[in-house]
């Protein structure tokens, strides 16, 4: 009843909690059929329900208060994040500092309004502390957005413009050219802005702690249940000398459990099995748990030689003696370690375990790999495990080694049973097997295990393996709408590369103001970057609106309300996700537009000599198009001839084969008297091996004429990419 009054009250202060609402139906479906067993006088059975729904409700009710909580806390992040993108906005419609701050005064103000009454984080916060926090957001954003630009802004003192330097110039013609396609600007806009609402609106995504019941293997032609303790170490981490916890085995159990078993009627066999505690064996950490002299042994196990036979078929390994009886000092080896001991049936082994002796005689020897072929109820193996070495980065000091658990080989593990284990303090009570009575259901069984006891419960039967326990799960709903959100960010990717091919001659005028790739590429990246935080805030308001529309049509919707400042974030991340995508593709496939800094042209210093300098351009062309590029060359060689101030003269061509062209020409100032540059110039095309062609200027000239003679060549290149984009689009 106080649960259900908290999510009365919360959905009157604009919650969404129809998930919660379910689980608590849930929960009181759960008690009533507890009851109802009670009533009947299956006492265990209404135990385990009345267990079940005391654990359903603890998770509801801690949702509950993370819920309020997130809500609470996130108010104070999304103020901030609305109030940037305020500032975004009005950067973008005016260029004057008076009207923008007044402006992103006016929109702060709309949307502080719209969140109020949309967020339930909002309605659930002191009012005088909300208006508190939200000037001062906007008077601390409104100051970075005013001080940011000024301190980017200063002078370069390098040979090139940084980027940083650059920062404010690149947004200003970004946020230009978003003007100048305001309708273009406005439609991806809306893509993107859908996009993110129906992420938020339309997808649950929830976490908790409960009941996990989950298939973890095909079947093993065996049937019972394995118990183990809950929450184990981590089976790989860091190791403890790389300043990580370190990986472990599992830890022991409480021996009591087993007088509880032996009086529980579905219990038929109780099988426990003792093991030593895993240990490392790799370089830095070295240490078995036994010596037989000079032999290392990384393995124990003390088991009841009977039902170890009859649940994971032991006796099947035997090659020679007999298998384990209940004597102590008894003990099996494999084939390979009596092989290195040299000894057989009937030998005596010493053993020295935590600096005690102990006094073992060898009964059986056991196959090494039927024994290691062998599994348990859980499906892997019935050997004991130990932690080795999974990867090793190298380094000054230590090395960072992470390590996990891995079985031990047949050859570095004994078997005893429960007497001979008794004597050895390695030992310890680390899983027991249960076989139960036919008519019992084994997969009910082990979840209720899981809840009445807490231990983690495997359940072996006939349609495969399943891991009953308690622990944190997260689920999450809505995966179909992944196909629309495709289907959006392909559209917002087309869109903004058809609009960057559109732009290439506004590329070559960025590249001829001295606008280096980076610049260039920053510009069409920071319009996307207005789109994704335009359309992550919008989109995020939009996402909480339809919870309104959605409590009003489809209550009963399961639908996890997402009032985190986490999924503002997500938001952010989606929208820059769906625009960067778009943006990068073209950046990436449209060289012909963006002038890579792989086409700057180098003079070899290898060939280069007193008399010509050789320069390989950055050019390639394919064997289809080479009679296209030759007339290209051609063509540009002549119309230089009328520049007003690098100017070709006497341009020649000569074709030596099929495969060879060579073009002379000078290139020298217009007007010797203002500009004495002057160079003599070979231009080779020659084919390569393959089907490309490569472009080799070979120029004689003081050290400033062959720089303009290789710039004017990269100038031919560029173009010739645009001339051949164009001929493709």
């Amino acid at each position: 009843a106080e649960v259900d009054s908290i999510i009365v009250e919360k959905e009157e202060q604009g919650f969404f909690l129809a998930v919660e609402r379910h689980q608590l139906g849930d929960v009181q479906q759960t008690i009533d059929t507890a009851t109802s067993l009670l009533s009947q006088g299956n006492f265990e059975e209404a135990f385990t329900k009345s267990r079940e729904a005391f654990v359903l409700l603890s998770d509801l009710e801690n949702g509950l208060n993370n819920l309020l909580s997130d809500a609470s806390r996130s108010v104070y992040i999304l103020l901030g994040f609305i109030c940037a993108t305020s500032i975004v906005v009005a950067s973008l419609l005016y260029e004057n500092s008076l009207h923008k701050a007044l402006f992103s005064t006016g929109f702060y103000t709309l949307l502080l309004i719209i969140f109020y009454y949309l967020h339930p984080g909002a309605q659930i916060t002191d009012k005088i502390e909300l208006v508190k926090i939200s000037v001062i957001s906007l008077l601390v954003v409104n100051t970075a957005a005013w001080i940011l630009p000024k301190l980017m802004n200063r002078g370069s003192t390098g040979r090139d413009i940084s980027l940083t330097n650059m920062m404010v110039p690149i947004f200003s013609i970004a946020k230009r050219s978003l003007r100048r396609r305001r309708l273009r600007f406005l439609l991806t806009l809306t893509s993107v802005l859908l996009l993110v609402a129906s992420f938020i609106s339309l997808t649950s995504f929830t976490s908790g702690y409960g009941l996990s019941f989950t298939k973890t293997g095909n079947t093993i032609q065996k049937e019972g249940i394995m118990i183990r303790t809950p929450d184990p170490p981590p089976s790989r981490a860091l190791a403890p000398f790389s300043g990580g916890t370190g990986a472990a085995g599992p830890l022991p159990l409480d021996e009591s459990i087993l007088e509880w078993y032996r009086i529980i009627e579905e219990v038929m066999d109780i099988v426990p099995r003792y093991e030593n505690y895993a240990q490392r064996q790799y370089r830095e950490l070295y240490k078995p748990v036994a010596y037989i002299e000079r032999t290392q042994i990384f393995g124990m196990v003390g088991i009841d030689p009977f039902y170890e036979a009859e649940v994971n078929q032991l006796d099947t390994a035997i090659i020679e003696g007999r298998y384990l009886g209940d004597a102590p000092g008894e003990v099996l080896i494999s084939a390979k370690l009596a092989e290195a001991l040299q000894k057989t049936i009937g030998d005596h082994l010493t053993i020295t375990s935590q600096e005690k002796t102990h006094e073992l005689t060898i009964v059986g020897i056991l196959d090494d790999k039927t024994l290691e072929d062998l599994t348990d109820i859980d499906g892997y193996s019935i050997m004991p495990q130990k932690i080795i070495e999974l990867e090793r980065i190298e380094a000054d000091g230590p090395d960072f080694v992470t390590e996990g658990l891995a079985p031990c080989t047949a050859e570095e593990t004994l078997w005893v049973n429960l007497e001979t284990g008794k004597n050895l303090s390695a030992l310890w009570f680390l899983r027991v097997n249960l076989v139960l009575k036919d008519e019992v259901d084994i997969l009910e069984f082990a979840q209720s295990t899981a809840l009445n006891r807490g231990f983690r419960a495997w359940a072996s039967t006939h349609t495969g393996i399943y891991l009953a326990e308690l622990t944190d799960y997260f689920e999450g709903k809505g995966l179909p709408i992944v196909i629309p959100w495709v289907i959006v960010t392909l559209n917002v990717v087309v869109t903004m590369m058809n609009a960057y091919y559109e732009r290439r001659h506004e590329v070559m005028i960025y590249s001829s103001i001295g606008m280096n790739p980076r610049h260039i590429s920053s510009i069409f990246l920071a319009e996307a970057a207005v789109i994704g935080i335009v359309g992550g805030c919008l989109g995020y308001l939009v996402g909480l609106g339809a919870y309104k529309i959605i409590y009003i049509l489809t209550p009963a919707l399961q639908v996890k309300q997402k009032v985190s400042a986490f999924w503002s974030l997500a938001a952010i991340g989606i929208s820059l996700m769906a625009v960067l995508v778009g943006g990068l593709s073209a950046l990436k496939n449209s060289t012909s537009i963006t002038p890579s800094l792989r086409r700057r042209w180098m003079i070899d210093e290898e060939q280069k000599s007193s008399d010509e300098t050789r320069i390989v351009m950055p050019i390639q062309v394919y064997e289809e198009e080479i009679d296209d590029y030759i007339r290209f060359l051609w063509s540009k060689l002549e119309a230089a001839k009328k520049s007003r101030t690098m100017a070709v003269r006497i341009p020649q061509m000569k074709q030596f084969d099929e495969k060879s062209w060579e073009y002379t020409f000078i290139y020298s100032s217009a007007n010797p008297q203002i500009s004495p540059l002057y160079t003599r110039n070979r231009l080779k095309v020659e084919k390569l091996e393959g089907k490309t062609y490569t472009t080799i200027l070979y120029t004689r000239g003081d050290a400033d004429s062959v720089k303009q003679a290789g710039s004017f060549l990269r100038q031919i290149g560029l173009d010739w990419s645009l001339e051949r984009e164009g001929d493709d689009h």
